[in-house]
């Protein structure tokens, strides 16, 4: 008996033996089993690529009669930027990064990329200065590009930025929500005879904030600007005219002249009822102008003028608030080198609060010396 169990369980372990080999080789055991194997596709590389460092730095001393200021201030500052860019056989990668140094911090200047028509990272805005962003831009009919792009939105107070300032923001009932991405978008169109381009563009920043006491989420009619901008060399390589205007409501964290201001709200503020949220409207003209006299010899004029429009009503009460502010900046500079140069600058500012007359406004001025290098 035991000798014809053990024939049997021989013939059975055989059989399994015999049916797995076969159907290991002859039998697919399933679809994944018959898929013939394939060897993973190669990235796509470059044809070519270029590589560029550069760098700019700058040495100064000024002169400052200004009640916040110094009276004698010195300076230094360092950008570094590397750019590489890639060329496939129909497409183009562009790559750049940027850090900018004072003596008193460094930053990231810019970090972005760009593929065909698309940008991201941190870069200029097509609004204004540099923001973190996605960004879509194309060239069509020949003279126009259009562009849109959603970008980090500049932080929002109601009270403004400095120690006094933030001490109060602490104590408020309302918390800016500063997380809600803004939209942008921009027509450019570039002038016939080489004159230069003009760029019409737009920005929508979302206001939002919370209210501690009842806890709720509040959300405001969106903050919004318009700009009209142009550079103009008028077919020549030793002038050129700038200018740009700047008008929306909520939106003083783009607009030069108020961006620097530290000691009060220049987008939206809290009434004195410490209830309601008031928009604050604002706009700039800047103009500028830079001509080379000789190679050696540049010189540069730059004039802009910034207004804060604030509710009537409220005179009173916005009686130290700013309302007017003039500036202006001439550079002339010498470049005994074509990557160094030495250089004067005098700039002047007048400011004019709400409840004063414009002869009464504060004026500052300053002298600055400065010696410049690039490569």
């Amino acid at each position: 008996m035991k000798s014809t169990l053990k024939k049997i369980s021989m013939f059975m372990l055989l059989s399994f033996i015999c049916s797995t080999t076969y159907r290991s080789y002859a039998e697919p055991v399933s679809d994944m089993a018959s898929e013939e194997i394939k060897t993973p596709e190669s990235l796509k590389t470059a044809q070519t690529k270029s590589t560029k460092f550069y760098g700019k730095g700058k040495f100064t001393g000024a002169w400052n009669k200004n009640k916040d200021k110094d009276p004698i201030t010195l300076d230094a500052g360092l950008d570094l930027g590397i750019e590489k860019t890639f060329v496939f056989q129909e497409d183009k990668l562009d790559s750049k990064v940027e850090i900018n140094a004072t003596t008193k911090k460094i930053e990231l200047g810019e970090l972005c990329v760009t593929y065909n028509y698309y940008t991201f990272g941190l870069t200029d805005s097509l609004f204004s200065e540099s923001a973190i962003q996605a960004t879509a831009k194309i060239k069509c009919l020949e003279s126009f590009t259009v562009g849109v792009s959603t970008e980090k939105a500049k932080e929002l107070s109601f009270f403004g930025t400095n120690n006094a300032m933030k001490k109060l923001a602490e104590k408020s009932n309302f918390k800016p929500i500063n997380y809600i991405p803004a939209v942008s978008g921009m027509v450019k169109y570039d002038l016939p005879n080489e004159l230069g381009d003009v760029t019409v563009s737009g920005l929508c920043r979302f206001l939002a904030w919370k209210n501690s006491k009842n806890k709720k989420d509040v959300y405001k009619t969106p903050g919004w600007g318009a700009k009209v901008s142009g550079n103009m060399p008028f077919k020549s390589k030793t002038r050129t005219v700038t200018f740009s205007c700047i008008f929306g409501k909520s939106i003083g964290e783009y607009i030069p002249g108020l961006q620097n201001l530290d000691s009060e709200p220049i987008s939206v503020r809290i009434a004195k009822d410490s209830k309601t949220i008031e928009r604050i409207m604002a706009g700039s003209i800047n103009v500028s102008y830079e001509h080379h006299w000789t190679t050696a010899i540049r010189s540069r004029l730059s004039v802009t003028s910034v207004k804060a429009f604030r509710p009537s009503k409220d005179q009173k009460e916005q009686a130290d608030s700013y309302d007017i502010g003039l500036y202006g900046i001439f550079n002339l500079s010498y470049w005994f080198t074509e990557y160094t140069s030495v250089g004067l600058e005098y700039g002047a500012s007048h400011r004019t609060n709400v409840a004063q007359k414009i002869k009464n406004g504060v004026f500052c001025n300053s002298v600055k010396a400065m010696l410049g290098f690039k490569f």
